[in-house]
């Protein structure tokens, strides 16, 4: 998490100008990771309340206007399941070595 809020902070500071990132970063892991902890991972898949969840996060930042009610069920439906599949894997392949 330290070494990722690192390249957060290298990053934004590069296109948004320096101050410190690394601090709303990591604070906001520690939120979302306390969130995703209450949902169920049946079958060691996201429940759908999970995907919901995240929808609803992504929804947020997008802009809730009418031209963007797509972004829920597409997180839902394609890209959450998607990429918990590439995460699950890389963090297993990790922590297996």
């Amino acid at each position: 998490a330290y070494k990722l809020a690192d390249y957060v902070q290298e990053n934004a500071e590069e296109f948004l100008g320096e101050r410190d990132y690394k601090k709303g970063f990591l604070n906001n892991l520690n939120k979302r990771s306390q969130e995703y902890a209450e949902f169920k991972f049946p079958d060691n898949q996201p429940s759908y309340n999970a995907l919901q969840h995240l929808g609803q996060k992504i929804q947020k930042v997008m802009g809730e206007q009418e031209q963007n009610r797509w972004v829920l069920n597409q997180v839902i439906e394609a890209d959450a399941p998607e990429i918990y599949q590439h995460c699950n894997k890389a963090l297993t392949q990790l922590l297996s070595e």
